[in-house]
């Protein structure tokens, strides 16, 4: 009776491995994924399967199966958005504009350095000024505001921020 009980698990077992090489060769095969990291996924779905596995609805193996697929679909519904958002990432560095090579400079000529800096600071805004403009509402209304806020806890004086604010007003307007 036991060597029965332990056939049957065993079987049981190379079918499940089965299921699982099966779809790592097919997604890997497919999408170029890595076939040892599909053959994890594939082995979390099957403990998951064992978990929530009714026998009145469907076989183990049979529910073994669809649960494999649909976390090795997950999965790949998970690299595509990582990789989109890799992406993204990558388009928003590269569209940084540069102060130094933007035709903006020929307007700005007059501006010291303070006032290239300020430009650039908003050409390239970095991720602490993102953050202060995102936790205010992020409107074009406060983002005067917001840049002086930024440059006074880098340490420049009011004065400074006015007068560097007033020349590209100038330089910008005539």
């Amino acid at each position: 009776m036991e060597t029965l009980k332990q056939n049957c698990m065993e079987e049981c077992w190379r079918d499940v491995m089965n299921i699982i090489f099966k779809q790592a060769h097919k997604f890997n095969r497919l999408y170029g994924y890595d076939f040892d990291e599909l053959v994890c996924v594939g082995n979390l779905a099957v403990m998951q399967a064992y978990d929530t596995h009714k026998k009145e609805f469907a076989s183990f193996i049979t529910w073994a199966h669809i649960c494999v697929n649909n976390a090795m679909l997950q999965y790949r519904n998970m690299e595509n958005k990582s990789q989109q958002c890799k992406m993204e990432l990558m388009n928003r560095e590269s569209h940084h504009h540069n102060v130094s090579s933007s035709p903006l400079i020929d307007l700005l000529d007059e501006l010291d350095d303070d006032g290239k800096t300020i430009v650039q600071l908003i050409l390239n805004t970095s991720s602490d000024l993102q953050n202060l403009l995102a936790s205010t509402g992020g409107s074009i209304r406060h983002i005067k505001k917001n840049v002086v806020k930024y440059l006074i806890n880098l340490g420049w004086g009011r004065a400074r921020i006015k007068r560097s604010f007033k020349k590209i007003q100038i330089a910008t307007v005539g």
